[in-house]
């Protein structure tokens, strides 16, 4: 099991509770007192050292969301507007986790065992690398990142592979490029898992629940959308999992999205961009 807190060099390291983002200090020095969260902006006094004793209050919580689909969420939350969820398929070649849990603990590591034996960690962007490299080690896996992306300033993450073109890790399972959001996205289709063809898109497509219970599905970029993640929103699509929420019986709202001229929004910045559920 990874050791949290100081890892052998001495580097230490410091847990974002709002956003999730893991800092890295040097040996012998400190976060700087104008500190500020590269993801979300928060001060030096929200972060927490891994080895804090307040951390132990942070748990991971899993929901199997569909037939070999389960979403990793966090207990507390984090903050509304950077609330994320990472997933792993079972497969029967072994699980695939799609971005890391949102803390490593024991409970959760033996957790995610007791599903299947883990083959591989798939991180979607590289505003989610959070810990990546931990949950890699703590379950002996590699750990990929797409050609272009690079973990936020601080964190220290180096995967084991860059992903520059669709891989074919079974018949009907791919991790395939779609750049927008950003350089390196990368997304992962399964075409015949129990639920239906399930497609993980990260923040290149986003179902963001709004306030008044509506849903906003949208292309997570600037228009227009790229080619490579149209061409996985065109296909059948059961589940749609993305960082900020999942979406059953995808495929009519998707086929919705394609149409629209106005189909790519930024949801952050009010943009009413998309198809609206």
């Amino acid at each position: 099991m990874v050791q949290l807190g100081v890892d052998a060099k001495g580097w230490r390291r410091f847990y974002c509770p709002v956003c999730g983002h893991v800092e890295w200090v040097a040996p012998g020095e400190q976060l700087p007192a104008h500190y500020t969260c590269p993801l979300c902006g928060v001060g030096r006094k929200t972060m927490l050292a891994l080895d804090d004793p307040r951390l132990a209050r942070h748990e991971v919580v899993f929901e199997e969301i569909a037939p070999g689909l389960f979403r990793a969420d966090k207990r507390p939350p984090f903050r509304e507007d950077f609330q994320h969820y990472s997933y792993i398929l079972r497969h029967p070649r072994g699980l695939i986790l799609y971005d890391a849990p949102p803390v490593v603990t024991a409970e959760a590591v033996d957790a995610i065992r007791a599903m299947g034996e883990p083959r591989l960690l798939v991180v979607s962007h590289q505003d989610f690398v959070g810990f990546a490299g931990d949950w890699a080690e703590a379950l002996g896996i590699p750990a990929w990142m797409g050609e272009g992306d690079s973990p936020l300033p601080g964190n220290r993450f180096a995967p084991s592979e860059w992903v520059s073109e669709p891989v074919l890790l079974e018949d009907g399972l791919e991790v395939v490029p779609v750049p927008g959001h950003s350089a390196g996205s990368l997304a992962v289709y399964w075409e015949d898992s129990p639920s239906g063809p399930a497609l993980l898109s990260g923040d290149a497509i986003t179902v963001w629940q709004h306030d008044d219970g509506r849903t906003q599905l949208a292309f997570f970029q600037n228009p227009p959308a790229g080619e490579a993640i149209r061409e996985l929103a065109s296909r059948p699509v059961s589940v749609l999992a993305s960082c900020g929420g999942h979406l059953k019986n995808a495929a009519e709202p998707l086929g919705r999205l394609l149409e629209m001229p106005g189909n790519c929004a930024r949801p952050w910045r009010g943009e009413t961009g998309g198809v609206w559920l």
